[in-house]
């Protein structure tokens, strides 16, 4: 091989090597754009307001009829101000928006014994001030299949939450973006 093809051949794979990087980084952008990840997971952040970002994360997009559907809401402080809300670190103190693929809102099961939104109230006092401070995350778990008649079909979830600082004077709300999944037969 003389000098020119020598020349050449480091040219091809200087050119196959960024195109590679090039793709690696586009994947990498995508899934930032996407959500942040989390062991495979996909957290669908809300856009942030006050500082504050709420997001809903499914453990995957595609689950089997009768197989648990976990939800996880994550609520978050990026600020630099203390922020929270007036609960019982429930889940089912956030707003739930399922709806199929018609685009209609899915209800809890009927059959549910446990207290308003399927969830028993906390009878040690009721509601209390849950304080979010300046880098905090609130993670809570809630089993989607648990709660609401789920059948094989497309669905789409996401969140909604008000947040306040502790003399309710600085009022806001909070959506996560949404996730689809799908239950198959």
């Amino acid at each position: 091989m003389n000098i020119y093809e020598n020349s050449l051949a480091n040219k091809g794979a200087a050119t196959l090597t960024a195109a590679f990087l090039l793709l690696v980084l586009s994947v990498a952008a995508h899934c930032a754009l996407a959500g942040e990840s989390t062991n495979n997971r996909v957290t669908a952040w809300g856009p942030a307001t006050n500082g504050c970002q709420l997001g809903v994360e499914l453990a995957k997009t595609n689950f089997i009829a009768r197989e648990p559907i976990q939800a996880t809401i994550r609520l978050r402080n990026l600020g630099r101000t203390v922020f929270g809300y007036t609960g019982t670190k429930s889940p089912f103190d956030f707003g739930i928006t399922l709806l199929d693929a018609d685009g209609k809102q899915i209800r809890r099961k009927s059959d549910d014994p446990t207290g308003f939104f399927g969830e028993e109230l906390d009878r040690s006092g009721s509601y209390r001030w849950i304080a979010l401070t300046p880098g905090e995350e609130l993670e809570l778990e809630m089993r989607l299949d648990a709660k609401f008649a789920l059948v094989p079909g497309q669905y789409t979830i996401s969140f909604r939450h008000v947040l306040a600082n502790a003399n309710w004077t600085n009022r806001f709300s909070l959506a996560s973006d949404s996730v689809q999944f799908r239950v198959a037969p």
